[in-house]
């Protein structure tokens, strides 16, 4: 079973990288927007130029599987 987290860009704010995986593909801290909480991952927009099959369109958003995406880089 896939699980698609929302990971679009369009949907967040207070976006800061934090680092990075060892793939290169940039890693933030970042706030959804309208939620105090402050998140970390990756940013779906970049993740789909590394792993496009890790990354799906959900009501008008980008979502990433966040296994599928470390398992297609850990390679």
């Amino acid at each position: 079973a896939t699980s698609y987290m929302l990971s679009d860009a369009r949907a967040k704010t207070d976006i800061k990288e934090v680092g990075q995986l060892d793939s290169g593909l940039p890693v933030y801290s970042y706030r959804y927007k309208g939620d105090p909480k402050t998140q970390i991952g990756v940013m779906a927009q970049e993740a789909e130029q590394v792993v496009p099959d890790a990354v799906e369109e959900i009501g008008g958003l980008k979502h990433v599987d966040y296994k599928k995406l470390t398992d297609a880089l850990a390679g």
